[in-house]
C-alpha cells in the first residue's frame, strides 16, 4: 500500500537509528555523553562554545535530551557556563573539565548589555529633549 511503510523495512530503519542492544539505555547515555564533553573540550581549547541547536541537530551523536548530559557533566564536576542564545535555543561553553584544567572561555562571562528597545530610546530622546543639560547621563 502507498505511503505506508511495512514491518520489515520499519525495522531496517530502526536498527540503523538504534543500537545493537535497544536495552542498553545506560550504553547510548554514556556515549552521549562522552561525544557531548569531547565536544566542548575541542571548543573550548579554541576559545569558542557550543550552540544547543548544534546538539539537538544531531540525536544520533548527542542523543534526543543533550542538556541532561551536559547537567550530569556539572554534577561531575565540569564548569559549564550557559546564555541563552540565538532563537530562544542556550549557549555552552566550557570554563573547566572534571580534571581541573581551565580554557580560554572567560570572555563568555561577561554579560552583553541588552539592546534598548524602542519604547526606551524613545522616553529617553524625551526625557534629553526636556532637560538639555543632562543629556546623555544615565
Amino acid at each position: 500500500m502507498p505511503g505506508r511503510i511495512r514491518e520489515k523495512d520499519f525495522m531496517t530503519q530502526s536498527s540503523i537509528t538504534a543500537s545493537s542492544n535497544p536495552q542498553d539505555w545506560r550504553g547510548r547515555t554514556r556515549a552521549h555523553k562522552g561525544r557531548i564533553a569531547a565536544l566542548l573540550i575541542e571548543r573550548a581549547e579554541q576559545g569558542m562554545g557550543v550552540q544547543g541547536s548544534d546538539l539537538y541537530d544531531h540525536p544520533e551523536l548527542y542523543g534526543h535530551s543533550p542538556r541532561n548530559r551536559i547537567s550530569e557533566l556539572g554534577k561531575n564536576g565540569w564548569d559549564i557556563g550557559r546564555k541563552q542564545g540565538e532563537h530562544r535555543c542556550f549557549f555552552y561553553w566550557l570554563r573547566r573539565d572534571g580534571n581541573g584544567r581551565t580554557y580560554p572561555t572567560r570572555r563568555f562571562d561577561n554579560p552583553e548589555p541588552a539592546p534598548e528597545s524602542t519604547y526606551m530610546r524613545r522616553r529617553r530622546e524625551e526625557q534629553e529633549q526636556a532637560a538639555p543639560l543632562f543629556a546623555g547621563v544615565r
